[in-house]
Parts: C-alpha cells; sequence; structure tokens
C-alpha cells in the first residue's frame, strides 16, 4: 500500500511539491489536507467485476483488465454519459422539462468519476458506486431518448397545459380536460415525462382532452353570436319605439358587428370563453347610450315647451325722475331702487330688458 497527500481531491505524489509544503505549514490551509491510505494493487475480482460493469454499459468486450485499461474506458464512457447529460439539461433549462432525481444524482456520480485522475483510484470508486452509476446511466440514457424522440410533443403539451389552465374553474370536474392537468402536474411533480407508460398516457388524455375543449370552445363561440344576434335583431324597433333618429342604429350596432365578425378569429381558450361576457359588455354599453339619447330628446322637448315669457323693457326714468348722479351716495339710492323694481318684474313672470 502507500500513502496519498491529497487537497481537494488533488493527488501529491511529490512530498516536495511548494504548494502542499504551503498547505502543511500553514494552518488556514491545513484543514483541506487529506492523507489516504491506498493499497497499490487491485484484487483481480474487483478488476473484474469492474470490466462487467463496464461491458453492460458500453456492449463492447475490447476492454482489458487492468487498472490502467479499465481507467481509460472509465473516463471515455464518463465523457459520452456526461455530454449527453449537459445536452438534456441546456435543452431542460428551455423547455421547462423537470430533471428526475436519478437524472441529477447520476449526473452528479459520474462527474465525480471523471475527475479522479489516478487509475487505481478511479476503478476501485467506480466499483463501490456502479449500482448508482449505473442507475444514473440509464437515467441520463432516458432523458436524452426523450430529449432525441419527444422533444416537440413535450413542448406541445406543455403550451397545452399552459393554454387550458385558465378555463379549468369553469370546465367539467369530471371532464377529460381535468383529468389530463390532473396528471400533468403529478408528472411534473413526480419527473416521469420519460416514463414511457406515463408519457403514452398523457399523450392519450391529451387527445381527448383536445376534443373536449373543441366542444367547450364552439358552444361558448354560439352563445355569444346568438347573443349579438338577438340584441341586433330588436335594436332598430327599439330605437323606433324611443322616438330615436334612424342614423343612431348604424353607431350602435358597429361594435356589436366588430365582435361577432371576431368570434371565429379568437383562439385562446379563455377568450373564447368570456366572448360572452363581452358580448353582454357592449350591449350594455349601448343600452347606456340608448339610455342618454332619449334623457337628451326629453330635455330639448322640454325646453321647446317652455312657453316664451313677456319681455318687459326697463329704463332708470321709471323708477327715478332725476337719473343724473353726481356722488355715491346718489349712485346707491338709484341702483337700489332699480333693483327692486327688477326683481319685481321677475318675481311676476317677466323677462328683463335694460335700456
Amino acid at each position: 500500500m502507500k500513502f496519498l497527500l491529497g487537497i481537494y481531491k488533488k493527488q501529491y505524489t511529490n512530498p516536495a511539491d511548494r504548494e502542499l509544503v504551503d498547505s502543511i505549514r500553514v494552518s488556514g490551509k491545513f484543514d483541506n489536507v487529506e492523507l489516504e491510505i491506498e493499497e497499490t494493487e487491485l484484487k483481480g475480482e474487483l478488476l473484474t467485476e469492474t470490466r462487467k460493469f463496464l461491458i453492460g454499459i458500453t456492449k463492447s468486450r475490447n476492454i482489458e483488465e487492468t487498472p490502467s485499461a479499465l481507467s481509460i474506458a472509465i473516463g471515455q464512457v464518463a465523457d459520452s454519459i456526461l455530454k449527453k447529460a449537459s445536452l438534456v439539461k441546456t435543452w431542460s433549462d428551455g423547455s421547462s422539462l423537470p430533471l428526475s432525481k436519478a437524472f441529477i444524482d447520476g449526473d452528479e456520480a459520474w462527474n465525480k468519476i471523471n475527475t479522479l485522475i489516478n487509475p487505481n483510484y478511479r476503478v476501485r470508486e467506480v466499483h463501490t458506486a456502479r449500482t448508482d452509476l449505473e442507475i444514473g446511466h440509464k437515467a441520463i440514457e432516458a432523458h436524452a431518448e426523450f430529449q432525441a424522440q419527444c422533444s416537440t410533443q413535450f413542448i406541445e403539451l406543455v403550451k397545452f397545459s399552459n393554454k387550458i389552465e385558465a378555463i379549468e374553474s369553469i370546465v367539467k370536474p369530471t371532464g377529460r380536460i381535468k383529468a389530463f392537468l390532473e396528471m400533468y402536474r403529478a408528472m411534473k411533480k413526480d419527473t416521469s415525462f420519460t416514463d414511457k407508460e406515463d408519457w403514452k398516457r398523457i399523450q392519450t388524455l391529451k387527445a381527448e382532452a383536445e376534443l373536449e375543449l373543441t366542444e367547450y370552445l364552439n358552444n361558448w363561440r354560439t352563445e355569444a353570436r346568438q347573443l349579438l344576434d338577438s340584441i341586433m335583431s330588436i335594436l332598430p324597433g327599439e330605437l323606433s319605439q324611443k322616438g330615436l333618429d334612424k342614423s343612431l342604429l348604424t353607431e350602435f350596432e358597429k361594435p356589436l358587428i366588430e365582435l361577432r365578425e371576431s368570434i371565429d378569429k379568437e383562439s385562446l381558450p379563455a377568450k373564447v370563453a368570456g366572448l360572452k361576457s363581452l358580448a353582454a359588455l357592449r350591449i350594455s354599453d349601448i343600452s347606456n347610450r340608448i339610455f342618454q339619447e332619449v334623457e337628451k330628446k326629453k330635455k330639448r322637448q322640454d325646453k321647446q315647451k317652455a312657453p316664451e315669457r313677456e319681455v318687459k323693457k326697463v329704463k332708470p326714468t321709471e323708477v327715478a325722475m332725476v337719473t343724473r348722479v353726481r356722488t355715491e351716495p346718489e349712485w346707491d339710492d338709484l341702483r337700489d331702487k332699480l333693483d327692486r323694481h327688477v326683481k319685481k318684474l321677475l318675481s311676476e313672470g317677466f323677462d328683463v330688458e335694460l335700456e
């Protein structure tokens, strides 16, 4: 056996190495130094089992049963696995695919193996952790296969889920839309999108939910259209009954016609679901406008019906013989007399015009 000194898993075989000497001498760095006892020779059984593990992953028997050869093969396998894992992680960040714990643990385990340089240490570590490494490898392979085969479908699945979540509260709790959303959330929580059976089931539910969604959309569009049609059919008679000008019909119908023409163009479920409420709002606005026009007409009629009042022309000489003033008291006296006279005429129902 031999002793190995290391700092953060970096091994040193030269005891005079400057970095190693500083780490031993400086108290602040000493805690980072590790001393390991390593057997210089690996047992044949360990080498055989490690080789068997690598053959199972690579599907190739062309691997020599020596620490050096096994270490090289391990490095090649780790590089290949970690490259796939890296591509999956990059795609996952953009697509929102939740990575399973097995994938994350596997990525970490193979990264750890890849950092080991000493052949004996690397081979021994693989032998010790081969069960976890195999589980991690299978998880990474499953995710890589899913990305290669189902990436487009998964993105469509996420978009569909986001689209119908907004109408979840107004659809049947026992329908296929609800069933789809429940399974989607369960798979997201369990990170089981790469499970082939779960994936097949969620795709079936998606197809069923899409059919149900089409029925909802058609019904919502029909309800909105019928409401608009019913109002537009009675609007001319309503204006006529209220005695309003026919020219107002075009103005009042315009927002209703525009909304009706947009019904089939709208595709977002939440907006289609709100078409009937939007139509009701437009109708309410028109109802308010009709009321306002009726009030305007009434005021005009009331104004026209008001009797014209007789006009009395008032001259200052009617209240005072002398109308020339020289002092303020004289003006105050004339003004007061004129004021009393004008107010009296107004109270008697006359309009007053001063001359």
